[in-house]
């Protein structure tokens, strides 16, 4: 379970979306339909990155930047997250072939909400998103190539090896 510090979300939805989760899921992502953020600062700029981020990525979770979801643990251990690859989660999931539902998570009442964060608007951190993707997919070519060319090289190194005891073994059979 992973959900934000500040209290945003209602803890009291933690083991309704277990439930969901029991229905044979693996993952399963808040949705705050109902947001009572600022219009401006808050929902409309969500609204615009959930939606090119859907458009891009063809995920159908529709609110990516919830931090509330419930996920099985060999999905978990599967994630490679940095920066701020979190918003991206459910689309990863999804990449990683998990069955994913959705849940209508319940806003806390606002006297316990507890806004905190750095004060930098909200659009900022959205707009970064499709840059960490294509970060994402370049940073995974480069790891797939250098791992098969560590592989190669390896493969090569045996090769030698072998080669250097048939070697060592043919000039001792002739002494």
């Amino acid at each position: 379970v992973t959900m934000d510090s500040d209290l945003q979300n209602d803890p009291a939805d933690i083991p309704k979306m277990l439930a969901v989760l029991d229905q044979g899921y693996d993952f399963v992502a808040g949705w705050r339909r109902n947001r009572k953020d600022g219009f401006f600062l808050r929902t409309f700029p969500s609204k615009i990155a959930n939606w090119v981020i859907r458009k891009v990525t063809g995920t159908k979770i529709h609110d990516l930047g919830c931090s509330l979801k419930v996920y099985r643990r060999d999905i978990a251990m599967e994630l490679r997250l940095y920066g701020e690859m979190h918003r991206f989660i459910g689309v990863l999931v999804e990449g990683l072939g998990a069955r994913v539902a959705e849940f209508e998570a319940e806003r806390a009442a606002e006297e316990e909400v507890c806004m905190g964060g750095d004060g930098k608007p909200f659009i900022c951190a959205e707009c970064k998103e499709p840059m960490h993707v294509c970060e994402a997919r370049y940073y995974k070519r480069a790891w797939d190539a250098a791992r098969a060319q560590a592989a190669a090289s390896r493969a090569q190194r045996r090769k030698d090896a072998l080669a250097l005891t048939r070697g060592l073994r043919q000039g001792a059979n002739a002494v």
